[in-house]
């Protein structure tokens, strides 16, 4: 029987690669970001002595950083 050669060169080798890791890299990344794994962890609770004007739902800054709720 003959034997049938495919001959591949490396630079189509090292796209597939790529292309085949960043694929794979997106895939993961999109899972993490669906189950939300980039969401805050945690829920502050402050009690003050007086809160007067301050209503339910109110823009939060904790060190600078604006609250994403």
């Amino acid at each position: 029987m003959a034997e049938i050669t495919i001959r591949i060169s490396d630079k189509a080798l090292k796209i597939a690669g790529i292309t085949l890791g960043s694929l794979c890299l997106a895939w993961v990344v999109f899972h993490l970001w669906s189950s939300g794994s980039f969401l805050p962890k945690y829920r502050l609770r402050v009690y003050v002595p007086e809160a007067a004007g301050l209503a339910v739902g109110a823009p939060v800054v904790l060190d600078g950083i604006r609250s994403a709720l």
